[in-house]
């Protein structure tokens, strides 16, 4: 960790890069929060700068507005209200992101959801993003287009993060979600956050969304018998879509031609990919294993175990090659068939109720269904991935359902 100072003398050669190769050179925790507001101030102008760099688009000029936004804070001393973070950290970071959303990272705590929300807010409301960060260190709380107030508990406000996540994450995410309870220690930590669709779809509603939809999903299994009777209930129902305005519901029956049950499961999907198609944001729940996992390159690992410095090239190089190849793509299919096996295996409470394995959110950037194969890229854990192809019978097996939302 390095002050301001050794920071600008590494950027200032490396002007010239566009935002997200330039985000790329610093991490989270390479400053160590010593800075003269002159010196924030250059680097939020080297940042500024970097937007020049690439062609403009909206979305990309309202990122780079944050950056200046941010001046707001930067001569702050101190916060009165989370007295565990340094407001210079927390500028240096929200930079970051405004360079590169993809960086927002939940680490090892349960805050998907509203790390995942922050992440859309990046990519669509960035001023919302950066006023939050701004009011937050500034009155200890913050208020939503829609008027509410968003306002941290102690426990939220008095715990510091050190290098467990980054303190501007902390910040946002942590605060949306808001829990009343002490922050656990070690690996507890996973299970401290919790966010549920109902919390993601407010989440956006008070953002400003103009549209908004939250969606529940369940197996069309006769063991999930009482999610359906459940979602047929005038009580109950909300608890598996909403829709805000409320006419966003005829919206979804008459532009994109979805009518009766949208929470079954291959239904869901194929509407999320839908509204993905049309341009709206999906944050989508799913079961963790599939976004970790990352499929092995059959030719790279055949080339990496074939002994090529004992055998000269020729046929028997070339036989060698095609044996480990044929080898590692019947590993990769048994990995594949493993992984479907786990979505697909039913889990219980007290071997009797039916449980879902979705236990993450996500931010979707493509989603598309062919042939019977789900295909994705996703944000999550602080960078963009492309999970393994799964069939959609599988992936409903362990999928709970999206919140989307546009303009």
């Amino acid at each position: 960790m390095v002050p301001m100072s050794s920071l600008l003398a590494k950027l200032r050669p490396l002007a010239h890069l566009p935002p997200g190769r330039l985000a790329d050179q610093l991490g989270d925790h390479d400053f160590n929060g010593t800075a003269t507001p002159n010196e924030l101030g250059e680097f939020l102008r080297l940042l500024f700068g970097a937007f020049g760099n690439k062609a403009a688009s909206p979305l990309r000029m309202k990122r780079s507005e944050g950056l200046l936004a941010l001046f707001r804070i930067a001569d702050l001393p101190r916060s009165n209200y989370y007295p565990k973070l340094n407001v210079a950290i927390v500028v240096y970071q929200a930079a970051i992101r405004l360079l590169r959303p993809a960086r927002i990272d939940q680490k090892e705590f349960g805050l998907c959801g509203p790390a995942h929300f922050a992440l859309m807010m990046l990519k669509t409301v960035p001023e919302q993003y950066v006023k939050m960060v701004c009011e937050l260190l500034e009155r200890g709380r913050t208020s939503s287009p829609d008027g509410t107030e968003v306002v941290p508990n102690p426990h939220v406000t008095a715990f510091d993060p050190g290098q467990s996540i980054a303190q501007a994450d902390w910040l946002i995410a942590g605060t949306l979600r808001n829990l009343d309870k002490a922050v656990p220690a070690g690996e507890k930590r996973g299970a401290y956050g919790g966010t549920q669709g109902p919390d993601v779809f407010r989440y956006c509603v008070q953002a400003g969304y103009k549209r908004v939809i939250a969606n529940t999903a369940y197996e069309k299994k006769p063991r999930f018998l009482l999610d359906r009777l459940a979602h047929a209930t005038v009580v109950l129902s909300s608890s598996y879509e909403n829709y805000h305005p409320a006419d966003t519901r005829a919206y979804v029956r008459d532009r994109l031609g979805y009518d009766g049950n949208v929470c079954e499961g291959t239904t869901s999907i194929h509407l999320a990919c839908d509204l993905v198609r049309q341009g709206w944001r999906v944050l989508l729940k799913i079961n963790s294993e599939w976004a970790a996992y990352v499929a092995r390159d059959p030719v790279a690992s055949a080339s990496d175990k074939v002994p090529l410095d004992m055998v000269p090239p020729g046929p028997e190089r070339d036989r060698y090659l095609q044996v480990q190849l044929a080898i590692e793509r019947r590993a990769l299919d048994k990995d594949i068939e493993d992984l479907i096996a786990k979505l697909k295996a039913p889990r219980t409470v007290m071997k009797v109720l039916p449980v879902g394995t979705a236990n993450h959110w996500v931010l979707a950037k493509t989603l598309t269904i062919n042939a019977g194969m789900l295909h994705a890229t996703i944000y999550t854990w602080g960078g963009k991935r492309a999970p393994v192809a799964v069939p959609v019978d599988a992936f409903v097996q362990a999928y709970s359902g999206f919140v989307a939302a546009m303009g």
